[in-house]
């Protein structure tokens, strides 16, 4: 189960960012549709931001498995910060970061040496900050959609509605925003089996939306020091330090 959760975990980057920062704007005049279409393309030039995620799924036998993590990105500078119960990753202008809990290893590498080196043979990190995998969602996904439910919570918080069944797969989707400060409230997901007889549920929970945050997330110096070419650990002092390429 884990395994096939850490497969869809390549999946929901993409479709998270699309339920992320959902600008709200005066669009008077246009139908549901064309505000959820308009809202929509606002989001590909979307540069910096964080979220909390809970991942969780089931199988066709039954089983349950279930994911927390956080994410900020700034696409600007190439920088991100992931944490999840197994894993710590930062990457940030000078430094590439992995703490895994479960392996009890810290690897720490110069991003310059470490992209010199593997450059055009090891894409993970480039990867991270293009937006072809999450425009091809926006455009070929949600802007294809032809109905969308508007309503209002009772805190006055607008809500996206919408359902779409795809190559038997059914996807559920609601937005909820804050209008007057302009920010996501929750989006909730929920991706499964449509007709088939193997059915599984995979739901995704997102909240704690953020773009103005400081760049202390990127801080690698709580983690480790580097002085005259050597690294010292700070935290998880007995984890296996990996630092050569």
């Amino acid at each position: 189960m884990m395994r096939t959760l850490l497969k869809i975990r390549m999946l929901w980057p993409a479709l998270l960012l699309a339920a992320m920062f959902l600008l709200p704007t005066e669009m008077k005049g246009q139908t549901d549709i064309e505000r959820f279409h308009t809202a929509m393309r606002s989001l590909k030039g979307l540069q910096r931001y964080g979220y909390k995620v809970h991942l969780s799924g089931v199988m066709p036998d039954g089983s349950y498995d279930a994911v927390e993590l956080t994410m900020y990105m700034d696409k600007h500078r190439k920088q991100v910060a992931y944490t999840d119960k197994a894993n710590i990753v930062i990457i940030n202008t000078r430094h590439i970061m992995h703490i895994d809990h479960n392996a009890k290893v810290f690897k720490i590498f110069d991003r310059k040496a470490y992209e010199n080196k593997y450059n055009g043979q090891f894409n993970t990190i480039k990867g991270l900050f293009r937006d072809d995998d999450f425009n091809r969602v926006i455009d070929s996904l949600f802007l294809k959609t032809k109905h969308v439910q508007l309503s209002r919570d009772k805190s006055g918080h607008t809500q996206f509605g919408m359902t779409t069944i795809r190559d038997d797969m059914k996807m559920q989707l609601e937005f909820r925003y804050d209008e007057q400060r302009k920010l996501p409230v929750s989006m909730d997901m929920t991706l499964g089996s449509a007709g088939r007889s193997d059915r599984f549920v995979y739901t995704y929970k997102v909240s704690d939306y953020v773009y103005d945050f400081d760049d202390s997330v990127f801080d690698t110096r709580a983690y480790f020091t580097y002085t005259n070419n050597t690294y010292t650990v700070l935290k998880y002092r007995h984890y296996k330090l990996i630092s050569g390429l």
